[in-house]
């Protein structure tokens, strides 16, 4: 099995498990497990990070026995444009998804008040961040291999070979990211930093359509003509 692939499975199951030790502590009032979730969190982050910083090197090492690295770049693709491929297709896009939930959940348990509403909102930012990375694993993992190592890829979409869609996505997919914490707060009857959190994704979602807009209309305009 593709190294990728096993690195997804863990992550996921650590997420899975931390998922069930919120759970746990919020059904006996054990801060125990609570302890243990939030480090099962901080571990999975670190292997999905793991995983696309390894997919990141597929794309500039030119791996194309990787098939989602063969359908979005090729050999005389700038490495800018190679880095920002791995987010270019669904695949990719959501793992940096998967590496954006986990990294906003987990700086949500650093500077939270770990009671009893913190321990609400944290059981279902883990089912949010459980959910997106089991659809990465099991449905669309951008590391499956070929069976057979070609000699060039197909390249990245040329519409999308601009310096706005280098930024544009992961701008959107943190703010996206960043919108489950409040929702998740407000879920759980606390208003508190739950208006700080709107802010900051009401800025990286802003943001992000700004430079979608910024990308499609010279796209739009040189497409039409």
């Amino acid at each position: 099995m593709e190294f990728g692939n096993l690195l997804l499975y863990l992550a996921f199951f650590l997420s899975l498990s931390s998922l069930l030790m919120f759970i746990l502590s919020f059904k006996y009032k054990s801060a125990k497990y609570s302890t243990v979730a939030e480090l099962l969190v901080y571990a999975s982050f670190s292997i999905v990070l793991a995983a696309f910083l390894l997919l990141v090197y597929y794309f500039v090492t030119d791996n194309f026995s990787i098939y989602y690295v063969y359908t979005n770049s090729n050999k005389v693709m700038g490495a800018i444009y190679k880095v920002s491929a791995t987010w270019a297709g669904r695949e990719g896009s959501l793992l940096l998804w998967s590496l954006f939930n986990l990294a906003v959940f987990s700086i949500f348990l650093l500077t939270c008040d770990k009671d009893y509403y913190d321990l609400k909102a944290s059981i279902l930012l883990s089912a949010i961040s459980t959910s997106v990375l089991a659809i990465n694993t099991f449905v669309s993992s951008p590391f499956q291999h070929m069976p057979f190592q070609p000699s060039d890829g197909i390249g990245l979409n040329p519409l999308l070979r601009t310096f706005e869609m280098i930024l544009h996505p992961p701008v959107i997919f943190l703010g996206y990211a960043a919108t489950a914490v409040p929702y998740a707060l407000h879920t759980a009857n606390k208003t508190k930093n739950a208006r700080m959190w709107m802010k900051v994704a009401w800025i990286f979602l802003t943001l992000g359509i700004l430079l979608g807009s910024w990308w499609a209309y010279p796209v739009s305009y040189t497409h039409l003509r």
